[in-house]
């Protein structure tokens, strides 16, 4: 069975579509609807919504309990509903599933094997092993409950912990780093966009779920800017302003094309721009005619050991790099010097990861030729700020793999220069938060550099590579 996030990332690609269309039954929506019996009218009102909307859904989210609400002939109706549904677009149940070991398992085999959906959203406040058997199936695409727009969900959602991660912010640095993160998404109400831009610094690639847009009165807007993430992984979800629409076909094409014309024309999350013209405010990048060491004129000159000097650029690329330090999970970190060791140091102290970084041997004393204490055999990961030709790591290698285990290399700008595949010869993978490529793309559009400053340094990469 194909699993749900592969059906809905196929879902969003085919119809060009980020829009969720709930199909919820409120008492109001369906009681001039066509049917001799409840079980009837519910079966004709939902199948009648989803054809409509079917050619601008990228899913369909049934919340249960508007079922539940009409007991036997409820269920029996979602019985129905669910399959022809799913011939549409994938589903997500809204059951909000979430419990302990036996009763949880019982959840799960009646969500994926008696009903057969595969989405399912879960209440995850019962610990994080509470939908550990709703993941023994493959198939299965979870959203948890990260924060709600309900205004008492800030009573416990953003209730903060010793390490002053806010509740919300716990779930979704957990759900990032979990083992099996691909079965998992989040969902977040729409209608506080700060707590969804907290959200992509340490989910950046999660699946969101926004509920909110239209008759809660989010920000379409805000909330596409700032969820968007590092892939575009973002599903607005909308359920009473396109049912009670006069027409729901034409207002689900609405709201499609207006979270498209929404979404940010560069790639990059709202963070990463952030972060991106931070870098041209710190002059971390300069544009003009420079003599580079090899002694080529370039036209782009990058020093982001000015980093440190600029506390509020500092930040945001430590965030940066710890977005991607919960992909790759290493035991401990290595920095490479001279520029890799302030980044290193910024990230071990948000992470709570250890640091070590190699040296030129000591002559006296314990003639350590790599410092921090680091246990011997650690799997490090290796940081730098900027590769080239990837000359200082293949320099650092002997010493590190002299006492570490080391495959990969996270940097935050890839000059594109030849690094990448230099590296890979030496068995470590090049991670690069930008590449100066997409840097360059971005700046442009948005005007911090001329087009002409763009043609010049790309004419200058190409030939220099």
């Amino acid at each position: 069975m194909v699993p749900f996030f592969t059906q809905l990332e196929t879902a969003v690609a085919n119809k060009d579509s980020r829009l969720c269309v709930g199909i919820d039954p409120h008492d109001y929506l369906i009681q001039n609807t066509p049917g001799e019996t409840i079980e009837e009218q519910l079966i004709n009102w939902a199948l009648d919504l989803a054809r409509q909307t079917a050619p601008h859904a990228a899913c369909f989210k049934i919340n249960i309990a508007f079922f539940e609400a009409y007991g036997s002939a409820g269920i029996r109706a979602l019985e129905q509903i669910i399959p022809s549904v799913q011939a549409l677009a994938p589903l997500i149940l809204d059951a909000k599933r979430g419990d302990i070991s036996s009763t949880a398992a019982a959840y799960a085999k009646a969500c994926l094997e008696t009903w057969n959906v595969q989405g399912i959203t879960i209440n995850p406040y019962l610990g994080m092993q509470s939908f550990a058997p709703f993941l023994a199936y493959p198939q299965a695409g979870l959203f948890l409950l990260c924060h709600t727009s309900n205004p008492s969900a800030q009573w416990l959602q953003r209730r903060r912990s010793d390490d002053d991660l806010a509740l919300y912010e716990w779930i979704a640095k957990e759900s990032a780093a979990h083992p099996q993160a691909a079965q998992l998404g989040l969902v977040v109400g729409a209608t506080q966009s700060d707590v969804v831009e907290k959200i992509r610094t340490v989910a950046p690639s999660t699946w969101l779920l926004c509920p909110g847009v239209g008759a809660q009165g989010g920000s379409l807007i805000d909330i596409v800017h700032k969820g968007w993430g590092a892939k575009g992984n973002l599903l607005i979800s909308a359920s009473r302003s396109i049912a009670k629409s006069p027409n729901p076909a034409q207002a689900a094409e609405q709201l499609k094309n207006a979270i498209r014309t929404a979404a940010p024309k560069s790639s990059l999350s709202a963070a990463h721009r952030h972060l991106a013209e931070l870098l041209i405010k710190a002059q971390c990048v300069l544009f003009g005619q420079f003599t580079l060491k090899s002694g080529l004129q370039s036209p782009i000159y990058i020093d982001l050991r000015k980093i440190t000097g600029h506390p509020e650029t500092f930040a945001a690329t430590i965030d940066a790099y710890c977005s991607r330090i919960q992909e790759l999970q290493p035991e401990a970190i290595a920095a490479l010097p001279l520029a890799g060791l302030p980044i290193a140091s910024g990230i071990a102290l948000q992470q709570k990861i250890p640091l070590c970084y190699p040296r030129p041997p000591k002559q006296h004393g314990t003639q350590k030729s790599i410092e921090g204490g680091v246990p011997h055999g650690s799997h490090v990961l290796l940081i730098d700020d900027l590769a080239t030709r990837g000359a200082s790591a293949i320099a650092a290698l002997p010493n590190i793999r002299s006492q570490y285990k080391s495959s990969d290399l996270l940097v935050l700008i890839d000059r594109g220069s030849g690094a990448k595949q230099r590296l890979a010869e030496h068995g470590i993978t090049l991670h690069a938060i930008f590449s100066l490529e997409m840097l360059l793309e971005y700046w442009k559009e948005v005007d911090l550099i001329s087009a002409q400053q763009y043609q010049l340094v790309l004419q200058f990469l190409a030939s220099s590579t």
